[in-house]
C-alpha cells in the first residue's frame, strides 16, 4: 500500500510515474490525500485499468473547477475517464469534512471494504 501525502511542487510533481508504480506488487493499494500531480494521470490510470492496482482511493483532482463553490459537486476533471473504473474511490478534496452526506459515507465506507479486501488477500511483500 502506498499512501501519497506530499504538497503539490515542482519537486513533487510527476514524482510518482509508470516506473514508480511497476515497482508495487501486483495488487499494491494507492491511498492520494496530497495533491493529484504528484502521481502521474496516464500512468496512475493505466494501472488501475490493467488492474497491476487492486485499487485506490484518492482525495485530489488532478484538475479543479474554477469556481470554488462547483468543486464540491462537480465531477472529477481529468485526461481518462477514472470514473468508469471499478476500483477507485474519489472524493473532492474533503474526505476529512465534518457532517458528511450520505454519499460521501458510502464511498469512504468502499474505501474501507478496499482496504479490508487488501488486507485479507494479503500482499506480496510484507514488513518483519
Amino acid at each position: 500500500m502506498l499512501f501519497i501525502c506530499l504538497p503539490d511542487t515542482p519537486e513533487t510533481e510527476g514524482l510518482i510515474g509508470e516506473r514508480e508504480i511497476s515497482l508495487l506488487p501486483p495488487g499494491a493499494v494507492i491511498v492520494n490525500v496530497g495533491r493529484g500531480h504528484v502521481l502521474n494521470e496516464e500512468a496512475f490510470f493505466k494501472a488501475l485499468q490493467n488492474k497491476h492496482l487492486l485499487g485506490a482511493g484518492v482525495d485530489c483532482w488532478y484538475k479543479y473547477p474554477a469556481d470554488v463553490k462547483s468543486r464540491y459537486n462537480t465531477p472529477v476533471s481529468a485526461k481518462f475517464d477514472f470514473g468508469g473504473l471499478d476500483n477507485i474511490v474519489m472524493s473532492p478534496h474533503r474526505a476529512g469534512s465534518v457532517g458528511l452526506p450520505a454519499t460521501e459515507r458510502f464511498r469512504m465506507a468502499a474505501l474501507a471494504e478496499l482496504f479490508n479486501a487488501a488486507a485479507e488477500k494479503g500482499f506480496a511483500s510484507m514488513p518483519n
